[in-house]
C-alpha cells in the first residue's frame, strides 16, 4: 500500500476502491443509467422474497440514493469476494425505517445482509437461502430518524464482521455463497425519504 510522507511525523495512507459512489447526478436519473466514480455500474434487483423490482424503484435524488419501493435495490460486481464495504444510510424522520446491506448476492432468495431496522431499534446479520431467512447475529441499536449512520461489513473468506460509525456491532461465521461478488444496498420497508449514499469497497 502506498504512504505519502509529508512531515516527519505525518503520513497518509492511500485506500485502493475497488468500488465507488458519490450518487453525483440528475435528480431521478436510474441508477442502471448512472455512471459510478469506480465500479462496474449499478444493477436493480428484488431483494426480499417475492417482491418484484423495476429499474425506476432505484434513483437519485439530491445526490443520494432514493428506492421507491419495498423489497427493491441495487449491486454492482466488485470483482471480489472478500473486501471492506459501508455505505451511509440517513433513516427517514417519522417512519418506520428497515434497510440493508447486501452482500454476496446470487438473487433474491439467495444471499446475504446487514439488516438495518429502525422501528425494531436492532440491526442484524441475515441469511435469505432458497427462500428462507436465518438470522446469523443481532444486537440491540437505537437509531435516531434523520441522522447519518456508516454501515460497514468486513468480509474475509466465512467471517463476517458489522460495524455501525466504525464501532464493531456484529459477527458470524458462514460459508454461504463466500465466493459470490455482487454487493449493494436495498429497502425492506419504509418511507420514500430515507437515503443511502458514499458507497465504498475497498481490499
Amino acid at each position: 500500500m502506498p504512504v505519502i510522507t509529508t512531515s516527519p511525523l505525518r503520513s497518509i495512507v492511500l485506500i485502493s476502491a475497488l468500488s465507488q459512489d458519490a450518487f453525483v447526478d440528475t435528480d431521478n436519473t436510474q441508477l442502471e443509467s448512472h455512471t459510478m466514480n469506480i465500479g462496474t455500474g449499478w444493477t436493480t434487483v428484488s431483494h426480499s422474497l417475492g417482491i418484484g423490482a423495476t429499474p425506476a424503484d432505484t434513483v437519485i435524488v439530491g445526490n443520494q440514493v432514493q428506492i421507491i419501493n419495498d423489497g427493491a435495490g441495487i449491486v454492482t460486481n466488485i470483482g471480489v469476494s472478500d473486501a471492506t464495504i459501508s455505505t451511509d444510510w440517513i433513516p427517514a424522520v417519522g417512519n418506520d425505517n428497515r434497510n440493508s446491506l447486501i452482500f454476496r448476492f446470487a438473487n433474491s432468495v439467495n444471499h446475504l445482509t446487514i439488516n438495518m431496522r429502525e422501528d425494531n431499534g436492532d440491526i442484524r446479520i441475515v441469511k435469505y437461502q432458497s427462500g428462507s431467512s436465518t438470522v446469523l447475529d443481532t444486537a440491540a441499536f437505537s437509531f435516531t430518524e434523520g441522522q447519518n449512520y456508516n454501515i460497514k461489513v468486513v468480509l474475509n473468506g466465512s467471517s463476517i464482521t458489522a460495524f455501525v460509525n466504525n464501532v464493531s456491532v456484529l459477527s458470524a461465521v458462514s460459508t454461504f455463497l463466500q465466493t459470490n461478488q455482487l454487493f449493494g444496498v436495498g429497502r425492506n420497508t419504509g418511507s420514500n425519504a430515507t437515503r443511502l449514499d458514499n458507497w465504498l469497497v475497498t481490499a
